[in-house]
């Protein structure tokens, strides 16, 4: 699927990449969503995934519902800024190690369904005229919209259909 460009476009990849993570993650084996990870990147399990993702968009809900109601804020939480964005990560995974895996799906759940509406909520000229609003500077709000939601998605997906890969490999070993 290419990159979304209009409101439409997003609306249905974001749906799709969603819908494919929860198809990956309930075609696990019994107890498979809780194993870890056997491949390097900072996220050791399907808990991890979900909150980076969920995490993600409630950074981005926050940012642009503040904007949107006319009260500045950055997107990334001080003192991180986009150079410097893997350590939030890190940050953010650290975070919510007592997290369990349900109350990481639960996160997921809401804050997609947040993005979603206010999605749908917005015209597509909201969404997709670069400088539409000051405060996405030379970027539009879409451009932010499609990449915590289609584009983490994707990220997401590959991420669970090599676990998924790992999975079978191990239990037929």
């Amino acid at each position: 699927m290419a990159k979304p460009e209009s409101r439409k476009e997003l609306l249905v990849a974001a749906r799709t990449e969603y819908d494919k993570i929860w198809n990956l993650i309930n075609s696990l084996p019994e107890q498979g969503a809780t194993g870890e990870f056997n491949f390097n990147i900072p996220e050791r399990n399907v808990r991890d995934v979900l909150v980076h993702l969920s995490t993600w968009q409630q950074m981005y809900l926050k940012w642009s519902n503040s904007n949107l109601d006319g009260h500045h804020v950055r997107f990334l939480p001080r003192p991180y800024t986009w150079q410097d964005y893997a350590a939030l990560n890190q940050h953010i995974l650290a975070e919510h190690q007592d997290d369990t895996l349900a109350d990481a799906k639960t996160a997921l759940e809401e804050s997609h369904a947040k993005v979603i509406q206010q999605i749908e909520d917005l015209i597509n000229e909201q969404l997709f005229i670069p400088g539409f609003y000051k405060w996405t500077g030379s970027t539009d709000l879409g451009a932010y919209a499609t990449a915590i939601t289609y584009g983490n998605y994707v990220w997401a997906v590959k991420i669970l259909r090599l676990f998924k890969r790992q999975k079978r490999a191990t239990t037929q070993a």
